[in-house]
């Protein structure tokens, strides 16, 4: 959640933002990648079942805009820790 609070801050307060921009990450992540990391960080072993080794077609963007990410992984410990309550 942070990094899209630093996307809208950086659109609100630049006088000529792009019109257009990746919201990814430089690297791209799968979903079994994801589930994983949320596995690990909140100690659980919750199976990822991958029902096809099939791929589409990847979303890695480029990280062009001059605002610092706080990062997937630290992104899902924030949305755990506040679901925990």
């Amino acid at each position: 959640m942070k990094d899209l609070i630093s996307l809208i801050e950086y659109y609100i307060n630049e006088e000529m933002p792009p019109k257009e921009t990746n919201c990814s990450y430089e690297r791209a992540f799968t979903l079994s990648e994801i589930a994983n990391t949320i596995n690990i960080i909140a100690n659980k072993n919750v199976p990822v079942i991958i029902k096809s080794t099939q791929t589409g077609d990847p979303y890695a963007g480029t990280h062009n805009l001059p605002i610092k990410t706080y990062g997937l992984e630290n992104g899902i410990k924030d949305t755990l820790s506040n679901l925990k309550g």
